[in-house]
C-alpha cells in the first residue's frame, strides 16, 4: 500500500514538473553536444578523426555484414512461422486443438516437443507459432515445451548436425536426447508459475483479439502487424548480437577451450552472443571442435537454439522480463550440467 502511494506521488511530481524536466534534459543534451563538438573539431584539425574512422571502418563493415546475415537468414523462417501461425488460428480452433492433444500432461508436452519434426523452422519462426498456440488456449508450460524443443528437433537441424559431426555421430543423439530432457524439466518448472506473472500484458490483448475474430481479413491484419513487430525486434537482436561478436575479443573465449568446466561456460556464452539459427549452428560449432571439449560443443548446440540474444528479445513480445531471465538461467544451468556430464563421460 505504501509502495503504491509512493509510486503515485512520484508520478504526480514528474507530471507536474514535466516542462522543467524537459528543459533540464535539453540543457544536458546541448552541453554534451558542445563538449563533443569541441573534441571532434580538435581531432579533425590534428587528423586524429580520420585515423579513428580508418581503424573503425573494418569493424563497422563486419558489424553490418553480421547484422544483415542474421536478418537475411532468419526472415524466411519468420515468415514461414507467421504463415503456419495464421493457418493454426483459422483451421485449428482451440477446442479441436485441445481434443487432439493427449490429456496426460507429460505426454502432451512430449507431443508438442516433437512437433518440430513436422515444422522445418528455426527458433525465429517458432515464436509466432508458439504465440498462436497460446492464443488458442494452451498453457505457457505446454507452449514452452514446443518453443524450445522444436528448433533442435526439426529435420533440417538434425540433418545438418549429422553432416557436420559425421566423425562423431553420438553428438546427434546427445543433442536430441538432452534437448528433450532440458525442455521437459524447464516446462515443469514453468508450470509452477502463475500465468499472470508470466505473460506480457500486451500479449493478453493479442489473445483476446484472436478469440473474438477469426475471419481471413482479421487474421491477415494481425499477421501483418505481428510480422512487423517481430521483424523490428529481430533487427534489434541481430544488431546486438553482431556488436558483441565484433567488439568482444575472441581470445577471451578461445583461451579456455581445453578446460572441462570453463570450456562449457565459454561455449554457452558464445551461443548466446552469436545468435545463429539452429539450422546451421552445427557448422559454426564445427570450427571449435578441435580446440574445445565435446561437452562444450554439445552445450553450444543445446542452449543456443533455446535462448540467445535475438530469441529473448523476440520472447519479450509474449513474456515478462523476470520470467525470461528465470528461463535463461534454468536453460544455462541444465546445458552446463549436460556439457560437464559429457566431458566427464568421454574423458
Amino acid at each position: 500500500m505504501v509502495r503504491k502511494l509512493s509510486d503515485g506521488r512520484l508520478k504526480k511530481i514528474l507530471y507536474a514538473n514535466q516542462e522543467l524536466i524537459n528543459w533540464i534534459v535539453f540543457g544536458i543534451f546541448v552541453i554534451t553536444i558542445y563538449y563533443l563538438s569541441s573534441k571532434f573539431s580538435t581531432m579533425l584539425v590534428n587528423g586524429e578523426l580520420v585515423d579513428l574512422f580508418t581503424k573503425l571502418l573494418p569493424s563497422l563493415q563486419d558489424f553490418l555484414t553480421l547484422t544483415l546475415s542474421v536478418i537475411v537468414e532468419a526472415t524466411p523462417f519468420l515468415l514461414l512461422g507467421i504463415i503456419v501461425s495464421a493457418l493454426i488460428r483459422k483451421f485449428l480452433p482451440s477446442d479441436k486443438l485441445l481434443k487432439i492433444l493427449p490429456k496426460n500432461t507429460f505426454l502432451r508436452r512430449i507431443v508438442l516437443s516433437t512437433l518440430g519434426i513436422a515444422l522445418p523452422v528455426c527458433e525465429c519462426g517458432n515464436v509466432p507459432v508458439a504465440r498462436s498456440l497460446m492464443a488458442q488456449g494452451l498453457k505457457p508450460a505446454d507452449v514452452i515445451s514446443f518453443l524450445f524443443a522444436a528448433p533442435i528437433l526439426n529435420p533440417i537441424t538434425i540433418v545438418a548436425t549429422m553432416t557436420a559431426f559425421s566423425f562423431q555421430p553420438q553428438m546427434v543423439w546427445w543433442r536430441v536426447i538432452f534437448a528433450l530432457i532440458i525442455v521437459q524439466i524447464t516446462a515443469f518448472i514453468v508450470s509452477l508459475f502463475k500465468e499472470d506473472s508470466i505473460l506480457n500484458p500486451d500479449f493478453k490483448e493479442y489473445c483476446h483479439a484472436h478469440k473474438n475474430d477469426s475471419s481471413f481479413l482479421k487474421i491477415f491484419d494481425n499477421s501483418r502487424n505481428e510480422f512487423w513487430q517481430l521483424f523490428t525486434i529481430l533487427v534489434i537482436g541481430a544488431s546486438i548480437a553482431a556488436a558483441t561478436q565484433v567488439f568482444v575479443p575472441r581470445f577471451i573465449i578461445n583461451t579456455v577451450g581445453g578446460d572441462i568446466f570453463l570450456s562449457v561456460i565459454a561455449m554457452i556464452i558464445l551461443s548466446f552472443v552469436v545468435s545463429i539459427c539452429s539450422s546451421i549452428d552445427a557448422f559454426f560449432a564445427l570450427a571449435y571442435a578441435r580446440s574445445f571439449t565435446a561437452g562444450s560443443i554439445l552445450s553450444f548446440l543445446l542452449s543456443g537454439p533455446m535462448v540467445d540474444i535475438k530469441m529473448i528479445i523476440l520472447m519479450k513480445t509474449t513474456f515478462r522480463w523476470h520470467f525470461i531471465a528465470t528461463i535463461v538461467l534454468i536453460i544455462f544451468a541444465l546445458s552446463f550440467m549436460a556439457g560437464v556430464g559429457v566431458n566427464l563421460y568421454v574423458r
